[in-house]
């Protein structure tokens, strides 16, 4: 099962548009999509268990789609998407600083820590509970956001200056 991430400020429509492109290939009694949304289910992201048949209901699509999100529920999405338009709230930044961390966009980042220093140690919304540092060793978050930048020990240095918990956890595994 292809899907591509959204940009961030995408709205719920598309969200549930991404979960009703899944209930329609299920439809099909594709193996594959019924595995990607069985496997999500069940916590394996993005790797499906393949083989798997069966109807799909909706609400087991829109949760594939928030799970491969990281979010534990679709109701959990939702309340990011409200969070991410507030805007007194930081979560749109933060998401703003991980997209600066994972292209490798320092100035960008530089920008957002001045502007929102607590972002530092702000923890993601999503199931993960990821900081900025986790997020620079791409590792255990989103799979479209494991990326390692050519700078990315530069960026590391920025977040540890900044003041950044070097034994900071997540909840990826």
């Amino acid at each position: 099962m292809n899907i591509e991430p959204l940009p961030l400020g995408s709205r719920l429509e598309q969200y549930e548009g991404q979960a009703r492109d899944v209930l329609d290939a299920s439809r099909t009694n594709d193996a594959d999509v019924v595995g990607f949304v069985r496997g999500i289910a069940a916590g394996f992201d993005y790797l499906g268990t393949g083989g798997a048949t069966g109807t799909i209901s909706e609400d087991e699509a829109r949760a594939a789609i928030a799970r491969w999100y990281h979010f534990e529920s679709w109701a959990s999405l939702k309340d990011w998407l409200a969070e991410f338009d507030r805007a007194d709230s930081l979560v749109a930044p933060f998401e703003r600083a991980v997209e600066a961390i994972v292209s490798g966009d320092i100035d960008t980042l530089d920008r957002l820590l001045r502007e929102h220093p607590s972002l530092i140690r702000q923890e993601s919304l999503r199931g993960h509970r990821a900081t900025l540092l986790i997020y620079s060793g791409a590792n255990g978050v989103e799979w479209y956001r494991q990326k390692t930048p050519r700078n990315a020990v530069a960026i590391a240095e920025r977040l540890l200056d900044a003041g950044a918990e070097i034994d900071a956890v997540g909840k990826m595994y």
